[in-house]
């Protein structure tokens, strides 16, 4: 096995999108969104049905991606809809664990870590991936409820301004630990993973690794995150001009069939409509525009190699209708992958920077330290053996 070759400087973070561009990846990430994506969709029309929305309305509007912000709904409908979205998360935060570690493994030089093995170690520690972040939140909540606690005391006649003057410098630096706890919390959403996948910890330990990362590296987890960004830009624009132009290719062959050509124009624009329809087109390019064109309005765009297909919204059969939902199901997990591979570039950019934190601020190269370990396993295990066997021998 030969160990991918570090700097422990920010020219590690640029070999991300390089190793996150793996099946194996985009795979693990394209399962876990899709999972997460159907829970919240079921879950989301079930908050408008419990709102006595009517649901063939609401389908016909919203069809793939429902979205309950900007309706009136009951606690109930708001609840179900909340859970959506946080299984969601959490099921990308199983996803990003699994690639973290597969991205550790490559690391090491060995590229035969399977995706089962990948998701079994996520599962091993779903307690530390789902209760790390709530914990921290829960360590906010309870100062928030600490410092009403005293605002009330403090608002008594008599001893009131007395209080609040004696134990000002208690608010001030507990103030400042919740302060800095919000920050640690926003580390942990993205971190947690990454810290379970390389020193395997438990919830303390993770809550320990979060608070100390943000408190020796701040600088760097800004500058690094930064970088990111727009290494994450710049790749899902190289990833999703292959997959547009790989589609348009196909229809640039099969619309030149003669046999073809007008139900090939039926299918994908039916199958276009469904998994992309306006309002989202135009909110991915208004979004693009924020991001990729920020100064003076410069539109930047790569040029295809095969004009788009001309959509024409016409009655379609039924074996046509068919042949549209199965094409619409391809069109959406091409969509969901380029959606995935920014997620296998951030998880495994954050593990590469967290083995570059350890190694900065404790001198401990991971990398190392995992073989070192298993050595020392593997050493007991053989002495263990050995006296069990000389034992024997002498009995």
């Amino acid at each position: 096995m030969i160990p991918e070759k570090l700097y422990y400087d920010f020219r590690d973070i640029l070999k991300a999108p390089r190793i996150a561009l793996s099946g194996k990846k985009i795979w693990i990430f394209l399962i876990g969104n899709l999972i997460g994506f159907t829970s919240y969709w079921i879950l989301t029309y079930i908050s408008f049905a419990l709102s006595k929305y009517n649901l063939s309305y609401i389908l016909n509007r919203y069809g793939l991606y429902p979205c309950l912000f900007g309706h009136d709904a009951s606690l109930v409908s708001w609840f179900v809809y909340y859970i959506g979205i946080i299984f969601w998360i959490f099921s990308l935060f199983f996803a990003s664990t699994a690639i973290s570690r597969i991205t550790l493994r490559q690391l090491k030089g060995d590229h035969l870590f399977s995706i089962y093995n990948a998701w079994q170690f996520s599962f091993k520690y779903w307690k530390s991936i789902i209760f790390t972040p709530l914990t921290i939140l829960f360590i906010i909540i309870i100062f928030i409820i600490i410092a009403i606690f005293f605002a009330l005391i403090s608002s008594t006649v008599f001893l009131g301004t007395i209080i609040y003057s004696a134990l000002f410098p208690l608010y001030f630096f507990g103030s400042i630990f919740t302060i800095y706890t919000f920050f640690v919390l926003i580390n942990s959403f993205i971190y947690t993973p990454s810290i379970i996948a390389s020193y395997e910890e438990d919830i303390i330990g993770s809550i320990f690794q979060s608070y100390s990362i943000s408190w020796s590296q701040p600088w760097r987890i800004i500058a690094y995150n930064t970088l990111l960004l727009f290494l994450i830009l710049i790749s899902i624009e190289l990833y999703s001009w292959f997959c547009i132009n790989g589609y348009n290719f196909i229809n640039f062959i099969f619309s030149h069939n003669l046999l073809m050509g007008e139900k090939l124009i039926n299918i994908s624009s039916f199958s276009i409509s469904v998994v992309f329809p306006n309002f989202l087109i135009e909110y991915l390019l208004e979004l693009r525009s924020t991001f990729i064109n920020p100064i003076n309005n410069y539109y930047f765009k790569l040029p295809n190699l095969f004009d788009n297909l001309i959509l024409i919204f016409k009655p379609i059969s039924r074996i046509e209708t068919f042949s549209s939902i199965l094409l619409s199901t391809f069109l959406f997990l091409l969509g969901l992958s380029i959606i995935s591979y920014a997620f296998s570039i951030f998880s495994t950019a954050q593990t590469i920077s967290f083995i570059i934190f350890k190694m900065l601020t404790d001198d401990d190269d991971i990398l190392k330290r995992n073989d070192d370990i298993l050595k020392e396993k593997e050493t007991y295990f053989d002495i263990n053996k050995n006296n069990i066997q000389t034992k024997k021998t002498k009995k």
